[in-house]
């Protein structure tokens, strides 16, 4: 279900639902709130939130819908503003984890609801987690001059990105202790370069095939090795 039109005027009794629900967990994350306290905020009793939304867990799934509608949305907008490939493989590298940040303590919950193999968050993440990664990862393929093999593993550098980011973002933000900020947020931001060699690496990936694949290709992007070539046979005297 997508979020409620609002209307000129005082919003309608759901959109102020949402728009309190979406503050509260994101703050607080989801243990952190009750259908009580979101109410108050409101200006409602609990009997109403549950009536336009059955439970907390209902409530809680309209607010990760809406927050992967707008995702979804930049995302659409950071693609189709890129005059080249490498700039939508850059926008996306950098749009992705400033949402997941902006949401950091909703995307958490459903992340680690997902993890313990909660059946409707899962079914909540193939609704919204994978059409995005599918979009994404079709429009890097697609895009892409040479082309990208096709095995070579795009949604896992997509994901690396995004850790990436989140981890520095979380160091600079949060209250880590003085060396993990120097091994993750400090210096220049890393994350340009990185794309282009991860790119890089994506579009030679038949140079980085076997067991170590993954990681022999990681090393190549961050400047640790080169690729392995062919040795030219010797020439006969």
């Amino acid at each position: 279900m997508s979020r409620p039109k609002k209307t000129a005027g005082a919003p309608d009794t759901p959109s102020r639902i949402l728009d309190e629900a979406e503050r509260a967990f994101g703050e607080h994350g989801y243990h952190g709130v009750s259908l009580n306290t979101i109410a108050e905020a409101v200006g409602i009793r609990a009997p109403s939130l549950v009536y336009h939304f059955g439970s907390k867990e209902g409530l809680f799934s309209e607010v990760v819908r809406w927050v992967y509608q707008k995702m979804a949305a930049e995302l659409e907008v950071a693609l189709g503003s890129a005059t080249t490939p490498f700039q939508g493989f850059i926008a996306v590298a950098a749009t992705l984890p400033r949402v997941v940040e902006e949401n950091k303590e909703i995307i958490a919950h459903l992340a680690a609801q997902m993890v313990a193999g909660e059946s409707a968050i899962q079914s909540l993440a193939e609704e919204l987690v994978l059409p995005i990664m599918n979009r994404v990862e079709a429009f890097i393929r697609d895009s892409v001059q040479p082309k990208i093999p096709e095995d070579a593993p795009v949604r896992d550098v997509l994901v690396l990105l995004i850790m990436l980011a989140v981890l520095r973002m979380n160091t600079r933000s949060g209250v880590p202790s003085k060396r993990l900020q120097a091994a993750f947020a400090s210096g220049p931001n890393p994350s340009v370069p990185l794309a282009q060699g991860l790119l890089n690496v994506l579009q030679d990936w038949d140079k980085y095939q076997g067991d170590g694949a993954l990681s022999g290709g990681l090393a190549a992007a961050f400047g640790l090795l080169t690729p392995p070539t062919e040795t030219a046979p010797a020439s006969e005297p």
